[in-house]
């Protein structure tokens, strides 16, 4: 097990960045179409590029792709039941949660979540 700690690092207002958490609650109604219900929080952690914006070329058109690491100890989730995966708002574009690891090891309540950009975002 490791003896590190990084808890003051990770939650140092010089290392950590904020950012919008938007989670949508999923049920199914009468008529058996989804409703979506979506809350906001507030988010604070470590977040780095983990691969720069990549045009992507083919046939039918153009896409950009980016992900970004965000470690915190908000518990995001890629999906559970009845919740679609969270999505991030960090430095003007959004975000979809795509993977979560434990790093309870490294920190008291940690994940190390990695998020796909969901859009291209306006210039």
């Amino acid at each position: 097990m490791p003896l590190l700690d990084v808890s003051d690092v990770l939650l140092d207002p010089d290392f950590a960045d904020t950012f919008t958490v938007y989670r949508e609650a999923v049920t199914v109604g009468d008529d058996g179409r989804s409703i979506r219900t979506e809350t906001t929080f507030p988010g604070v952690g470590v977040v780095t590029p983990d691969m720069w914006s990549t045009l992507q070329r083919a046939p039918e058109g153009s896409n950009v792709s980016e992900i970004i690491t965000v470690i915190t100890q908000f518990r995001l989730t890629s999906s559970v039941d009845g919740t679609d995966a969270d999505e991030i708002v960090w430095n003007g574009k959004r975000y979809v949660v795509i993977a979560v690891g434990d790093c309870t090891r490294f920190g008291a309540g940690f994940v190390e979540a990695s998020a796909s950009l969901k859009g291209m975002s306006p210039p």
